[in-house]
């Protein structure tokens, strides 16, 4: 019986953490024993919630309702596989078999029916989000690709890129590479780290007529060229990774100027050194 039972709690459970997308998302991320007991929470809590509705079902009768329907008598009990030692003598294997049915089919359900509400909308996005709250970059990678902001990549090799982060499935595991669309590239510079760049992907983007009205894409917009954005995809490991943050290209314009402003009142304020003959 508790075999019986603890199959029914991990089966249970493991159904509905690879099938919920916010469950499967911390389900990956666990490690160890970790998993483990994260699968025979859920378990656990179907088990309880099938107990409950059998337990129901057979104080207002409609268990032996349903039996009588069915042509099931304690006769035809007593020819199944018994489920505890003295399941035969009391009738009660289909009693017990009802409730683990019961655990699993109850998982599986939650877990479609999660699965279906998370699948429209941006409301798979809203969860994750809430779901990697303590994972800073994971959460700032999800909101940028649903919402198509840009953001700027700093490499531990100092250099940069700015670009569009391309959707990843973060809810399969954890995030080993990012995937984005690059609009800008270049180097920080060794002492002051301020961005030099070096490519500009989005003129090159408007002379071959890829640029259109992006805003509000489930992902790399289509076209109808022989190029697309994700031609143009470049894919960086994670560890690599020194910065990530949002870029907004006015405010990164406004910064630049006040920057070589303050550059030309330095070298008008910078003393001159005249050489001396001794």
């Amino acid at each position: 019986m508790g075999t019986l039972l603890l199959s029914a709690i991990l089966v249970s459970g493991y159904i509905f953490t690879v099938t919920s997308v916010p469950a499967r998302y911390k389900f990956k991320r666990s490690d160890g024993w970790g998993a483990y007991f994260y699968v025979a929470t859920w378990g656990t809590g179907f088990c309880i919630l099938s107990w409950m509705i059998c337990s129901f079902m057979g104080f207002v009768g409609l268990i032996d309702f349903f039996a009588r329907i069915a042509g099931v008598t304690k006769d035809n009990v007593k020819t199944l596989i018994p489920l505890s030692a003295d399941a035969v003598a009391t009738g009660k294997s289909l009693k017990i078999a009802i409730w683990v049915v019961g655990s699993v089919v109850l998982s599986t359900a939650c877990g479609l029916i999660s699965k279906a509400w998370h699948s429209s909308g941006n409301r798979k996005f809203k969860a994750l989000v809430k779901a990697a709250r303590n994972h800073p970059l994971e959460t700032l990678v999800i909101e940028a690709s649903a919402t198509l902001a840009p953001v700027i990549f700093t490499l531990k090799s100092k250099k940069f890129y700015v670009g569009w982060v391309i959707r990843p499935p973060l809810e399969h595991g954890k995030i080993e590479h990012i995937g984005f669309i690059p609009l800008l590239s270049g180097y920080r510079e060794k002492d002051t780290l301020k961005i030099v760049v070096t490519t500009n992907y989005d003129n090159h983007y408007e002379s071959i007529g890829l640029l259109g009205d992006v805003v509000g894409m489930a992902g790399p917009p289509k076209i109808n060229s022989n190029l697309t954005f994700n031609d143009f995809r470049v894919v960086c490991p994670v560890s690599e990774i020194e910065n990530l943050s949002f870029f907004d290209f006015e405010t990164y314009n406004q910064f630049k100027l006040l920057e070589e402003e303050e550059e030309k009142r330095q070298k008008k304020t910078r003393p001159r050194i005249t050489k001396t003959k001794t």
